[in-house]
């Protein structure tokens, strides 16, 4: 379930299908670039499978615990291109941090257990505002989270591990807008 205090700052629930999803206002029109943002699946690839094919994104973000799903989704996807971060479960294996650039939108991408986002965001809103971000994507805590906070996205997609609600995030960016989403599969998908 989703925090109240996402719905306060200007987000709706909308249906689609068995997915619901919860996305920022915006009336930007059609998205030219679809990115799909998951972490800490835990080995069920085949959940992250499943969004894959439900979004179709033109970019994958994995956010770390078990890097080796990262690695199956590339192998399966070869033509979607890939970012991945190495969270705690992955003793090193890739980057702690990708800060890039996208359609003109700047993302600082971790999966957060360094930063200690479990104890709070303060630490991984500094270091993404340090690096001029628009979005700052994490992981680690397996709560799903989309906020709009002074200038700065934070997405957290939440967990495919099936330690609760199955979430992944969705960003669309349009011309350098961004309007991102947490979206959730059933069980029965």
């Amino acid at each position: 379930m989703l925090s109240e205090e996402v719905f306060d700052v200007g987000f709706n629930v909308v249906g689609e299908g068995r997915a619901s999803v919860v996305e920022a206002e915006n009336d930007s029109g059609d998205a030219q670039s679809r990115i799909e943002a998951f972490r800490d699946e835990h080995d069920r690839f085949e959940q992250l499978a499943q969004a894959v094919e439900r979004e179709k994104p033109d970019r994958i973000i994995h956010l770390g615990d078990h890097e080796r799903d990262a690695m199956r989704l590339a192998e399966r996807y070869p033509g979607i291109p890939l970012w991945s971060v190495s969270g705690n479960c992955d003793h090193g294996a890739g980057p702690e941090r990708i800060v890039d650039v996208l359609e003109g939108v700047r993302f600082f991408v971790t999966h957060g257990h360094t930063l200690r986002v479990k104890y709070g965001l303060l630490r991984a809103e500094l270091a993404a505002r340090e690096a001029e971000a628009n979005v700052l994507l994490f992981g680690h805590t397996h709560r799903a989270m989309c906020d709009w906070h002074n200038g700065l996205w934070i997405l957290n997609p939440g967990t495919c591990s099936g330690m609760g609600p199955i979430t992944y995030g969705v960003i669309e960016l349009d011309r350098g807008s961004v309007r991102p989403a947490i979206c959730e599969l059933s069980y029965e998908d």
